[in-house]
Formats: structure tokens, sequence, C-alpha cells
């Protein structure tokens, strides 16, 4: 059956004026409504028995219909994973053209540094230095006299220690940086000392 005058029809009922009602009147209506019994009062209609025959014919053979839909639909898919699988398979696997090569070198640290051993030429002239501080009268009165001479026999200590470890583990390049962190204290006391003569 066909509608007509259907464009003026909407027309029509889109410049019908909106209302809207307060929640005072949906709380009346659902007071005064009484589902169960309005469902009773409902008028009861028995189809003809013609009407039921056709419906389960529909029923029968609109499932083979759209049985036949889905199982297509998921051949379709699963078509559809298996070659994107594929793709990715292929394009994931290392190729067998590649000619990639890995190639490492060792070097020895000790044919690159060799230490050797020239803390020790200067020492004769600290030595000097520290003597004469020591026997120096006036350097005596002076208030760092001692902290110089304790500062001096904690360097030599250290220096004395350093060594020791050098020789029995090697001559490690943190050892190499500390006897020259302790040469240059040493060579800063004497220095101090030499002033205060």
């Amino acid at each position: 059956m066909q509608e007509q005058n259907r464009e003026t029809l909407i027309k029509a009922i889109k410049e019908l004026p909106v209302h809207e009602p307060g929640p005072a009147v949906w709380d009346r209506i659902t007071g005064e409504l009484d589902l169960q019994e309005s469902i009773q009062q409902l008028p009861q209609y028995a189809p003809p028995s013609a009407i039921w025959e056709n419906i389960e014919a529909e029923l029968d053979s609109a499932p083979a219909k759209q049985a036949k839909r889905i199982t297509l639909y998921r051949k379709l898919s699963v078509a559809a994973s298996v070659a994107i699988l594929l793709v990715a398979g292929f394009w994931l696997l290392p190729k067998e053209n590649a000619s990639e090569t890995v190639s490492y070198e060792v070097a020895m640290a000790e044919e690159v540094f060799k230490y050797e051993n020239d803390w020790d030429g200067d020492e004769s002239s600290l030595i000097v230095a520290v003597n004469a501080f020591k026997g120096d009268p006036v350097a005596q009165q002076d208030d760092n006299y001692n902290t110089l001479l304790a500062e001096w026999d904690e360097l030599n200590e250290a220096k004395k220690e350093i060594k020791e470890m050098m020789d029995k583990y090697g001559h490690d390049s943190q050892f190499v940086r500390q006897l020259g962190a302790i040469e240059r204290g040493r060579a800063a006391v004497a220095k101090q000392m030499a002033i205060n003569i």
C-alpha cells in the first residue's frame, strides 16, 4: 500500500508545537494507572489458523538462507585472515639474500697505555723542603705547623698503600688517577711548607 502525500504529512508533523509536561503530570498518571488491570481489559483476538501456517512456512525457509550467508561470510573472513597472516609472515621473515656481517675487534688496553713510574722524580726536592720546614724554628711557631706535618704523613701513607695495590693488582687506571691526586696533594703541602720557611 502506497502512502499518499508523505512529504506533506512529514512537514505537518515537524510544524506541530512541542509540549513538555511537568514532572507532576507523569507522577499522577503513573499513580492512576494500574497496569495489571489495564492489561486484562485489553481485548484478545484469536488469529485464523492459516496465518500460523504461513508464519511457520516462512520460518522454516528463512534460516536456510541466513545460514548460507553466515557460512559464506565466515569463509570469506577466514580466507582474509589467512591472507593477512601469509603476507605478514613473508614480510617479517629474514631474507635469504641478506648479507649482513658482524665483525668485532679486541684491543688490549695494556698495549695502548704504558705506565711509567715517574712519580718519584721530584721526591728529593719535596723531602728537602719538608726537612727544612721541620728544622725551621720560625715555622715551628706557626699555627699550621702540626697540621701540615700531619697532612704530609697522611699523604705519604696513602701513596704507600696505592703503590702496594698497584704492585699487587696491576697498574689500573683508577689507581693511577688516585696516585696522581695524592702526588698533587703532596706537592701542595710541600709548597705551603716552603712558603712558611
